[in-house]
């Protein structure tokens, strides 16, 4: 099974490291480089994971993190956080609540391959 990824970075480096890496494991990437092209993406895709910067520029992480929460098709999406920062930085905040992983930069490969085998376990494959 082929599955979709959406990539959501504002460093133009992390969103080609993250469809070279994610290729080979059988992703295709869908890109968005700030908060609201991820929204919009995401108001016309339903990717199977979502690899989520939190520092974004024009809308945050955490609030495309709200967007996702709140429309139930998107229920099934498997949400990685890939932050350099902290986690204890944002809380509390209930979006994170949200994400199914957090992930401190920089990003390894053993988990890329944990959070696609979470997706296919979620999507049923």
């Amino acid at each position: 099974m082929t599955m979709t990824a959406l990539v959501v970075d504002d460093d133009p480096q992390t969103l080609v490291f993250m469809e070279q890496v994610l290729r080979p494991l059988q992703v295709d990437t869908l890109k968005a480089a700030d908060g609201q092209q991820a929204i919009d993406l995401l108001a016309e895709h339903t990717p199977h994971l979502v690899f989520l910067d939190i520092l974004l520029p024009h809308i945050s992480g955490l609030d495309v993190l709200t967007y996702i929460a709140d429309q139930p098709r998107l229920d099934r999406v498997v949400v990685v956080i890939t932050s350099a920062h902290n986690r204890r930085q944002f809380e509390p905040t209930l979006a994170l609540d949200r994400a199914d992983l957090y992930l401190i930069k920089p990003v390894y490969l053993r988990h890329l391959r944990q959070a696609v085998e979470m997706a296919l376990t979620r999507h049923g494959s």
